[in-house]
């Protein structure tokens, strides 16, 4: 996935590449990330996008960048 995000601001350079997982539903994309949330970095909150109603970014404790959406 391409992204705007601010390139390699505090991630190593070779961490530039995201995960992408797109949910169904809103609520099976909170409880994953609910899962997680605690342990990781937030890069863009959870919340509504121009192109999703519900997305969230961050990296998990490996330093992986990962973005949740519906």
């Amino acid at each position: 996935m391409l992204s705007d995000y601010d390139g390699t601001a505090g991630y190593p350079a070779e961490s530039v590449q995201e995960l992408v997982a797109i949910f169904e539903h809103e609520a099976a994309l909170k409880q994953a990330y609910d899962s997680i949330k605690t342990v990781s970095t937030t890069i863009t909150p959870l919340g509504p996008v121009f192109y999703s109603p519900c997305m969230v970014q961050f990296a998990d404790p490996f330093g992986v960048r990962w973005c949740l959406m519906v």
